[in-house]
């Protein structure tokens, strides 16, 4: 009896522990999937910025050619 009843709590430690497993398991893949979003979205403002900073260098050169 005194076995079983050790056995029993052990279950149930390994179980809690394996809940908490899961559930950490599960917040790390939801702050991965926010830092992809991230890093998309960083790509997305870098490609906006080199396409600004191009367009500023083309007026810059029609300027000096205009001077």
């Amino acid at each position: 009896k005194k076995f079983e009843d050790q056995l029993k709590e052990l279950v149930k430690e390994h179980e809690s522990k394996q809940k908490q497993c899961e559930d950490q398991v599960k917040e790390l893949e939801s702050k991965q999937k926010q830092c992809n979003g991230r890093v998309v979205e960083l790509v997305s403002k870098e490609k906006d910025y080199e396409g600004r900073l191009k367009e500023l260098e083309s007026r810059e050169k029609k300027l000096g050619e205009q001077m």
